[in-house]
């Protein structure tokens, strides 16, 4: 795949089992640079002391009260992506909100994106269902003061219920031109990284 494809974007709603596949190819593929909307979400409310983006229910978490979050990140990914001609895998969260306050659709994504990053990318849709992705989020630890591309932390449930019950992928990917593969994650993380060996190094053995 990555011989196909500039940008490999890891795509799914919250806790489907994105950045487990993410620290696992980190360990294989050397050279290939990797990156996380969530880090940038992180600097952005770390940046907004007066809350006017989020609210935070503990001290430890956040719950996103508008798009201006959203948008950074998806901004400061794409200036990312277009500094050096490396190989990258992105991650990226993303939902659709009960309250239709929080812009979190793929439609922005992909409107977001110039044709040339859309040809030379590769969406990576990570399906897993709403109940194992509850018990996978239950855990996770807390956010901290440093955290990495390769770290997942809790989500408030509140959050869960709200923004990462569904998505709007397969009704974006009906309007934009974009090439995409769906791995279910429904059954063990060894399951999903031995699909992930045969896509990623032609290797299918455990």
């Amino acid at each position: 795949m990555l011989k196909a494809y500039q940008n490999i974007w890891l795509c799914g709603l919250a806790a489907s089992g994105k950045t487990a596949l993410l620290r696992f190819l980190s360990n294989k593929l050397k050279g290939v640079e990797y990156l996380n909307d969530s880090l940038e979400i992180v600097e952005f409310i770390r940046k907004d002391k007066e809350e006017k983006h989020h609210k935070k229910p503990t001290p430890n978490s956040f719950i996103l009260s508008d798009s201006e979050p959203v948008y950074y990140s998806i901004q400061q990914l794409i200036k990312k992506i277009g500094k050096n001609k490396n190989k990258k895998i992105i991650e990226l969260s993303r939902g659709k909100d009960k309250e239709g306050m929080v812009d979190l659709s793929y439609h922005y994504l992909f409107s977001s994106l110039d044709d040339n990053l859309k040809k030379s990318s590769l969406f990576i849709y990570v399906y897993s269902p709403f109940e194992e992705r509850l018990k996978r989020n239950q855990q996770r630890s807390i956010l901290h003061d440093k955290i990495s591309s390769f770290e997942s932390f809790y989500c408030p449930q509140e959050a869960m219920n709200r923004f990462f019950m569904e998505d709007d992928f397969f009704q974006a990917i009906n309007e934009y031109c974009v090439d995409v593969f769906v791995i279910p994650n429904l059954y063990s993380l060894k399951h999903l990284q031995h699909k992930v060996r045969g896509l990623f190094f032609n290797d299918l053995t455990y």
